[in-house]
């Protein structure tokens, strides 16, 4: 078959491929995991999928070399974005802040997700949260390759 599906559990990680594949629950407005994936080659990531602010208690479960995740709208429309459960530009920053005080670096971090009407004000958001931070963070596009490292 081209598609084989694999039900998966929280916490419990699976071998997809020779991938480790351990999914891990985010806070969004419908049950949601988050993906932490790593290589072989001991080169991880974890993608969060669709979520808004999380316990501190994720980061405790995530040691990656590279974070992918959405920020949806820009911080004007931060309370929608509480409710569905999706990141703003300053939220983003929370969640990175959790991160760091919990595993002690930030690895690089991808962005997804952005509306596409607004993404212009997202990006000079997520400019500013990355010279706050001194972080590598970069709005992914189509097409993008990105090396692990």
């Amino acid at each position: 078959p081209s598609l084989k599906l694999c039900p998966v559990e929280p916490y419990k990680e699976v071998s997809i491929e020779g991938y480790a594949v351990r999914p891990l629950p985010v806070n969004h407005c419908v049950p949601t995991v988050g993906y932490h994936v790593t290589a072989p080659d001991s080169k991880s990531m974890f993608y969060t999928g669709d979520t808004g602010r999380n316990d501190t208690s994720l980061w405790e479960h995530v040691s990656a070399d590279l974070l992918v995740t959405e920020v949806t709208v820009p911080d004007k429309y931060r309370d929608i974005a509480g409710e569905t459960g999706h990141l703003t530009p300053q939220s983003l920053k929370q969640e990175l802040l959790d991160f760091q005080t919990s595993r002690g670096s930030l690895p690089p971090v991808a962005i997804v997700h952005m509306s596409p009407h607004i993404e212009d004000d997202i990006r000079q958001e997520i400019a500013q949260v990355a010279a706050d931070l001194g972080a590598d963070i970069t709005p992914a596009h189509e097409g993008m390759r990105i090396v692990v490292q």
